[in-house]
């Protein structure tokens, strides 16, 4: 697992590094999830991105460039599973099926 420091170092990382997924949250300092997501889609397409966040309200747009949104409440549950769904593989190993964009 990979760590970013900053919106702008996690781009670099998503950039040059093989990744499976990226996870953001929509709140950062600099940038904001969206505009992260954005510009790794950009960067590389075939990156599933999960994003996180305790906002109840996240603007319609976001979802159409993110593959998977949990809620921060739901995340301590959810967020494995999800990664494993939008990556194309169970926790048990087999093949999965993707989230739809």
């Amino acid at each position: 697992m990979l760590t970013a420091a900053s919106p702008r170092q996690g781009i670099q990382i998503a950039a040059g590094c093989m990744v499976l997924a990226v996870i953001v949250d929509y709140h950062m300092p600099e940038m904001n999830g969206h505009e992260v997501a954005t510009e790794i889609k950009r960067l590389r397409p075939q990156v599933p991105i999960v994003m996180v966040s305790s906002d109840e309200e996240i603007p319609e747009d976001v979802f159409k460039v993110v593959d998977a949104f949990v809620s921060k409440d739901e995340a301590s549950h959810r967020l494995l599973p999800v990664i494993h769904q939008i990556c194309g593989e169970d926790p048990s190993g087999s093949q999965g099926t993707r989230l739809p964009a």
